[in-house]
């Protein structure tokens, strides 16, 4: 992830606050199913297999329903990114 140029992105429209969270939700995406996310699928069909794995995870990684969707919020603000 080029988490530089992402938040960079996301402070035309949002504060520093909020960005730094889709910047560590996308890392924390990266991080539970050891992806990339500037060359993994960003499409609603991707975004599906992105919350599925973590979904698998979520029983023993402390993630709660909110957190997941948090996560995907952040996955679609990045295919945004990606254009």
């Amino acid at each position: 992830m080029r988490a530089e140029p992402f938040k960079q992105f996301l402070l035309r429209t949002i504060g520093e606050p909020t960005a730094n969270s889709y910047v560590s939700r996308c890392r924390r995406i990266e991080d539970a199913l050891k992806i990339n996310m500037d060359t993994c699928d960003l499409s609603e069909g991707g975004i599906s297999n992105i919350r599925m794995g973590l979904q698998q995870q979520m029983p023993g990684s402390g993630m709660t329903p909110g957190s997941l969707a948090d996560c995907l919020t952040a996955a679609r603000k990045y295919a945004d990114y990606r254009g």
